[in-house]
């Protein structure tokens, strides 16, 4: 009898520790299930992250891309800036010194105009008038210094009532064409003069 019960006893023992295998090994499928599930759920926030991980390096090429793009129009940009200010200075040059030929094409034709106005008789009354003098016997109205080269030789005029003498020397105003010299008589003033004499004689009166 203690052999059997020593048998059924081990017996026991047996399906005790198979039944206790059972439950571990149903607790290491449930943990493998687990783990495999962990396993998926990692493996799908992988692939999450490597597409968004893609999507980024699309924007990473994409901002450099523009960023160089920018540099280039920023680079071309200071080039067009600096081509533009350089042509605005030739230009502003080019003008100035146009404008600068212009002045003295002006001052030139005034100086000639002046020039010829005061040679012509008929703008003499115009000039300033100082004092009364005698030539000659003509009364006419002294015009200022500068304004002795209406007159056809320098040594028609001396002053009131001096005859003109021909070792009088030739008055030279700068900036002022020199008439030239004629052949009249000391006692006779020119014909421009005799003009400007009558015409200052009748503005007078």
């Amino acid at each position: 009898m203690s052999a059997l019960t020593q048998l059924t006893t081990a017996l026991c023992r047996a399906e005790q520790a198979a039944r206790d295998a059972q439950t571990d090994a149903e607790q290491r499928t449930q943990e493998i299930t687990s783990l495999r599930a962990e396993v998926a759920a990692l493996k799908t926030k992988c692939s999450t992250l490597e597409r968004e991980l893609s999507h980024k390096k699309v924007e990473v090429t994409m901002v450099r891309s523009a960023l160089s793009a920018t540099q280039d129009d920023l680079v071309n940009e200071k080039k067009r800036s600096a081509d533009a200010l350089r042509r605005g200075h030739e230009m502003a040059a080019e003008e100035l010194g146009q404008a600068a030929k212009a002045i003295h094409i002006l001052q030139v034709r005034r100086y000639e105009e002046v020039s010829e106005d005061e040679l012509d008789p008929v703008k003499l009354p115009e000039r300033k008038k100082v004092k009364t003098g005698t030539y000659s016997g003509y009364e006419c109205t002294h015009l200022r210094f500068h304004d002795l080269s209406v007159m056809s030789s320098p040594r028609q005029f001396t002053g009131p009532g001096t005859p003109a003498s021909s070792s009088a020397p030739v008055i030279k105003t700068p900036g002022r064409r020199t008439p030239p010299s004629t052949s009249h008589s000391e006692h006779a003033p020119s014909k421009p003069l005799r003009s400007a004499c009558h015409r200052f004689a009748s503005a007078e009166d």
